[in-house]
């Protein structure tokens, strides 16, 4: 476990928070599934969240699009509230279903997770192509298990037409 100071702590919180006013909204990730129900207060306007359990698994992603930093600790859920006020506004990719009546919802700056793992883009190009060629080695999105065996192969499989030669313009690793 990594422990940061308070100056740096307030340091990524500012540079997280001017990334948003001069290039858009940042990715993080955060709970989601039973989580809500022990973490999630959705008797607020906009519901907020708030976990304190740095052992659980985070597997939902959502973009932070905003901040409040007087956003109230008593607007959190009465079991599980942070020590300070202050929160992140997030879009959910839920849009507007179940308890999520705008899309939105407020995450505290104190959450065990929301500062981790940020992805923010600064530039990017419009870029005209006749053809891509893409292969995403993790976007798995399903996965299934046969018998007690608990690995997965998949693979991507391109073919090429022999009878037609490609100037390749561009490549990128990522």
């Amino acid at each position: 476990t990594v422990t940061y100071t308070q100056t740096e702590i307030e340091t990524n919180r500012n540079n997280i928070k001017q990334h948003i006013m001069n290039y858009g909204a940042v990715v993080s990730m955060t709970l989601s599934g039973p989580a809500y129900n022990e973490y999630y207060n959705f008797e607020s306007e906009l519901p907020s969240f708030y976990c304190d359990d740095a052992d659980l698994t985070l597997n939902h992603q959502i973009t932070i699009i905003g901040w409040n930093d007087e956003y109230p600790v008593t607007n959190f859920n009465e079991g599980h509230r942070p020590s300070n006020p202050g929160a992140y506004l997030v879009l959910n990719s839920y849009g507007t279903e179940g308890n999520f009546k705008t899309g939105c919802y407020y995450i505290s700056y104190e959450d065990a997770y929301i500062e981790q793992g940020i992805i923010g883009i600064i530039n990017a190009e419009d870029i005209e192509y006749d053809k891509i060629y893409q292969h995403d080695p993790l976007g798995i999105s399903n996965s299934f298990a046969v018998g007690s065996e608990k690995v997965l192969y998949g693979a991507n499989v391109f073919s090429k037409d022999k009878k037609i030669v490609e100037q390749i313009n561009e490549i990128s690793i990522a």
